[in-house]
């Protein structure tokens, strides 16, 4: 697609198929690009009049680059340091993500967004504005990945994975006499005590990944991680304090979750236990 512009310099740049290929059918919501996020969406990108830059949340510059990049094949946005390239951007693939268009030249669903930048630093800025609309990232290459982003994919990964436990006991309960699935329903339970507790396991992260997923976190990491702390080693990298910091945490964490289940197992009368 970029080939015949960037190789062979065609300056006629035309609209994206999926505009093209539905656009009688197609509402683009434009929420993301309006004051307050007002409910806004449009019958026709192409064709129809947007609203003007005081009822978005672009000035005038801005809102013409974010209309190039939305109905576009190709865009180039350049300005001056300081003139908001990144928050456009990041505007521009928030609104993208919230139109999910179907169909044969389908931009969404199942396909991802990929993102490149010249520098690692520029990609970590951009990736921690995706944040705050999507959770749903993979960064490939080195670089210093905030924490707070690496806190956040985690954090996604064990909300899958408690979905997953839960689910799996819900089986359990169902297809089958409970003595006979006792034992697993217990572990099952055991692990989603850890998640609250701890960071999870290698061993259990691999339920909600694939192997090739799991393969190219072993990848990136190298040498750096042991068998059993991938995960880990992802999350804080090779800096041998924040690992200690983190054990030390753990193990407040696990004598403050024992104490409160005492104090529990003190105060609730026998006869309204509930278990499984």
């Amino acid at each position: 697609m970029s080939e015949e512009h960037i190789v062979y310099c065609r300056k006629a740049v035309n609209h994206p198929q999926y505009l093209l290929g539905g656009r009688s059918r197609l509402h683009y919501d434009l929420t993301t690009l309006m004051k307050d996020r007002w409910f806004f969406r449009i019958p026709d990108l192409i064709k129809t009049q947007w609203p003007s830059s005081d009822e978005m949340c672009l000035n005038n510059s801005q809102r013409k680059a974010a209309h190039l990049a939305l109905t576009k094949r190709l865009a180039v946005i350049q300005s001056p340091p300081g003139t908001g390239k990144t928050y456009v951007g990041l505007k521009v693939v928030e609104t993208i993500s919230n139109n999910p268009i179907r169909g044969p030249f389908s931009c969404y669903g199942n396909n991802p967004i990929l993102v490149a930048c010249y520098t690692n630093h520029a990609l970590d800025q951009f990736l921690g504005g995706f944040l705050e609309f999507c959770d749903g990232i993979i960064r490939i290459g080195e670089g210093n990945m905030p924490v707070e982003a690496r806190a956040a994919l985690y954090l996604k990964l064990v909300s899958d994975l408690i979905s997953h436990f839960e689910l799996e006991i819900e089986k359990l309960r169902s297809y089958a006499p409970y003595r006979v699935n006792r034992g697993k329903i217990d572990s099952y339970r055991l692990e989603l005590e850890v998640c609250e507790r701890e960071i999870v396991s290698d061993k259990w992260i691999k339920l909600v990944l694939t192997k090739e997923q799991f393969y190219m976190i072993q990848t990136f990491i190298g040498s750096t991680g042991t068998p059993n702390s991938v995960i880990k080693t992802w999350l804080l990298g090779s800096h041998k304090g924040l690992h200690d910091q983190l054990n030390d945490t753990e193990r407040l964490l696990a004598t403050v979750y024992e104490s409160n289940s005492r104090v529990q197992d003190d105060f609730v009368p026998e006869d309204v236990k509930i278990d499984f």
